[in-house]
């Protein structure tokens, strides 16, 4: 975990910090048809140090540090169909998304080359996705890794929010038990209320524009935070 604090104004809290999803290491590879070697994300064989052109690439798949499966032209048309299929699995209520194991999401916009009356189709099922209490399980494989997610509509168009298979979620076994009196949600609930409404379309990268800045002036950043108050005067932020 790292440390780190929620700032706001004068008040801080003192949080941790910690990604809740580990990776999945089914991932695919590019092997070179020269020495039958991984190239990594250079178009480079490791082996020979030729460059290669990336329609001469072979598809493989990691056995263990050095061996990899390299699949046939039959297996990897195989797994290029398995891209183009959503699978519908079911349906979960909205209120019952766990947030905390979403990790990506996914544009679904209607194919400009098909008729219209897919596109029709189309906007009936987002329409209603976006109307009811449930959204879509599905499961999807890009780039020949498949993934689970949730189908649902934002903004007039259907999006996929990809989904941690349970086995790569990382159980966090430091979260405190704290009770708290409904006068103190309520003071909880006063101090967001009172916060400005923010358009996130218009944030900036502040932390990459500064890290620029600093190699252009060679001057040291400075981020100054406030000093956690103690325990007995925390409440005292949301008055």
């Amino acid at each position: 975990m790292v440390s780190s604090n929620i700032v706001f104004g004068t008040g801080v809290i003192p949080v941790k910090i910690t990604n809740l999803h580990k990776s999945d290491s089914s991932k695919t590879c590019q092997i070179s048809p020269c020495c039958k070697s991984r190239t990594g994300l250079r178009t480079i064989c490791k082996s020979c140090e030729e460059v290669l052109q990336k329609k001469d690439l072979l598809k493989g798949l990691p056995i263990n540090k050095t061996e990899s499966h390299i699949f046939t032209q039959e297996q990897d048309k195989a797994l290029k169909d398995f891209d183009k299929v959503i699978e519908v699995i079911g349906k979960i209520p909205k209120s019952e998304i766990d947030y905390t194991k979403i990790c990506g999401s996914y544009l679904v916009v209607p194919d400009k080359q098909q008729v219209k009356m897919f596109k029709k189709t189309y906007k009936v099922f987002e329409r209603g996705l976006a109307e009811s209490d449930h959204a879509i399980v599905v499961k999807f494989a890009p780039s020949t890794k498949q993934k689970i997610g949730i189908l649902t509509s934002s903004n007039n168009v259907m999006v996929i929010l990809q989904i941690v298979y349970e086995e790569n979620f990382n159980q966090i076994s430091e979260i405190p038990e704290i009770t708290v009196s409904q006068k103190e949600i309520k003071q909880g609930i006063g101090f967001v209320e009172k916060l400005e409404v923010t358009n996130i379309s218009e944030l900036r990268d502040e932390y990459n524009e500064k890290l620029y800045a600093l190699v252009e002036s060679g001057e040291p950043l400075t981020v100054k935070i406030p000093e956690a108050k103690q325990e007995e005067e925390e409440l005292s932020f949301f008055k």
